[in-house]
């Protein structure tokens, strides 16, 4: 039978457990935490555009990333603003680079049938 100060002892346990336990954030996993704050849109937004100006292959991750999200959720991500401005922010980052593009005949598209070729004959198959 515990006594009136072990009663008291535990009850201060419990009293300085649960006031801890209220100070300790839970980790969310990491889709949620990312897509949950309003300032990592932006910053996504910017990463891809400069990413689409460096690498025009940048289109087929960020392709895959939306269908992940189509596919597996959360799908209400893209009926949100958020989204929308980060898409803004890449495509407005990317204006730029487009516009050089059209410019000069879309040099990068003329390029990578001359780069397939030259790569292949650098290495033919092996037999």
């Amino acid at each position: 039978m515990l006594t009136r100060v072990d009663q008291e002892d535990v009850r201060e346990l419990q009293r300085r457990h649960s006031e801890r336990e209220s100070h300790v954030r839970r980790p969310r996993p990491a889709v949620t935490a990312l897509i949950g704050r309003l300032t990592m849109w932006p910053l996504l937004g910017l990463v891809a555009g400069v990413g689409l100006e460096t690498k025009d292959t940048i289109i087929a991750l960020l392709g895959i990333f939306v269908l992940g999200l189509l596919a597996l959720g959360p799908r209400h991500v893209l009926r949100e603003r958020r989204a929308w401005l980060a898409a803004a922010i890449a495509l407005a980052c990317l204006a730029p680079y487009l516009g050089w593009q059209i410019a000069h005949g879309w040099p990068s598209v003329a390029f990578l049938p001359t780069q397939a070729a030259a790569t292949a004959a650098a290495n033919p198959p092996l037999t």
